[in-house]
């Protein structure tokens, strides 16, 4: 259903008095084009657009409009400080998959670098799945990387998808240090040793571009 069809359609439930549908169909529009609203604010802040994305994020919500403000200021301090630091982070969660479906790469790779305004690291796991599903591999790989090695959920797999989303974004030196890991807690996959062989062979090289 296109913005029009849906606006006709609540239109056509108001006068015929049917709140009990208008309700919900109001509220998913209202829901997409706030997050909508976010991924445009996040995609100017992407393109050094800032004053723009400041103005648009003046229209958002409260956690929104702070998770824009943090990119802009470059500084996650006042989230991390702020008594409604866990409703901020409930909004980053909310809008990983939006994020993932509409924005660009680089957008999604500014939103990824809001993930340390969430405190449970299993939630910024989860997270980061759909941008590894779905190639976005910086953003990926940064959203990861907030998950401290020791953490009781860096397991094999963990560190398997870390050193792969590191390796396609040609960060070859962390990649291997990654994928070691993973070998080393029993990931013995053609996959990671593969991966694992040839940036031994490049890293000898000097090929390391991004240490």
């Amino acid at each position: 259903m296109t913005t029009s069809d849906t606006a006709q359609r609540l239109q056509e439930l108001a006068l015929a008095g049917n709140w009990a549908e208008v309700s919900p169909l109001a509220e998913e529009t209202a829901l997409f084009n706030t997050r909508l609203l976010f991924i445009t604010a996040l995609e100017l802040a992407a393109g050094e657009r800032n004053e723009e994305a400041a103005a648009v994020s003046a229209s958002l919500n409260g956690p929104m409009a702070a998770l824009i403000k943090a990119l802009l200021k470059g500084s996650l301090e006042d989230i991390l400080a702020s008594p409604s630091r866990s409703v901020i982070a409930d909004a980053w969660v909310s809008l990983v998959d939006p994020v993932v479906s509409r924005s660009s790469e680089a957008a999604a790779l500014q939103f990824a670098l809001l993930a340390p305004a969430v405190a449970d690291d299993a939630s910024r796991l989860e997270g980061a799945k759909p941008f590894y599903d779905n190639g976005l591999w910086q953003a990926a790989a940064q959203i990861l990387g907030t998950i401290p090695a020791g953490s009781p959920l860096a397991d094999k797999d963990f560190f398997r998808r870390l050193g792969i989303a590191l390796y396609r974004s040609e960060d070859y030196h962390n990649a291997a240090a990654a994928l070691t890991a993973a070998a080393d807690l029993g990931d013995d996959s053609p996959e990671i040793l593969a991966y694992l062989t040839w940036l031994q062979k490049k890293l000898a090289e000097g090929g390391a571009e991004h240490e």
